[in-house]
């Protein structure tokens, strides 16, 4: 009996040093590769939703497509956004579609939804589609009556262009404040961890993480 209960407080302490160990390993990823942050409003929808918990890379370079977390330049805070366009390049945008270095970026109507957007309180009557630019198609919100704008820009070397998936919603990005730097940013979206209501049908959000 005496030799059970040494085996079994062996096996306790080897797990306890286990477990010890692999929370020093997750601190240790946390602070050097990774942080979790809450999305502070629905300019990324249907991709991000106002409240959700989101992985970042720290280590991660924004690149075209993908989801940026970038100092705000005009007030304190961050803006998260996707990278439309990178330096050397030129963006704008007619009607419903964006215009990189003048080549039109296709995007494929998909159809019509409510959205439920705690920003104004109210529901806003969308349409959707995909859009390809980047490493993968996304999906993204247009108003049904009109279209979004982004003026003229070519962008300096070392600076990106965020936009929010949200189109008709402004005034989180790059829209209202012009083009970020780069090297300001501090990283990159990699992973949806929590979700919350607003969406319907296929765009709704699975409890299930999900990398983005």
């Amino acid at each position: 009996m005496d030799d059970e209960v040494g085996w079994l407080k062996g096996a306790m302490g080897c797990l306890s040093w286990v477990i010890a160990f692999v929370i020093i390993i997750l601190l240790a990823l946390k602070i050097l590769f990774f942080e979790m942050a809450v999305i502070g409003n629905s300019a990324m929808a249907p991709t991000l939703l106002r409240d959700e918990r989101v992985l970042i890379n720290k280590r991660g370079s924004p690149e075209l497509g993908q989801i940026a977390v970038c100092p705000n330049p005009e007030q304190e805070g961050y803006i998260v956004g996707r990278v439309a366009a990178r330096g050397d390049m030129s963006l704008e945008s007619f009607g419903n579609e964006l215009k990189m270095n003048k080549q039109p970026v296709p995007v494929v109507p998909a159809g019509s939804t409510e959205f439920q957007n705690p920003d104004i309180e109210r529901l806003q009557r969308v349409s959707f589609g995909t859009e390809d630019f980047g490493e993968k198609p996304h999906t993204v919100f247009f108003d049904p009556e009109g279209t979004f704008r982004v003026r003229h820009v070519d962008l300096d070397p070392g600076q990106v262009y965020l936009i929010g998936d949200n189109r008709p919603q402004r005034g989180q990005d790059s829209r209202a404040f012009g083009p970020v730097e780069e090297a300001s940013c501090i990283g990159t979206v990699v992973m949806r961890l929590t979700a919350v209501d607003g969406l319907q049908g296929d765009l709704k959000h699975s409890a299930i993480p999900e990398l983005l």
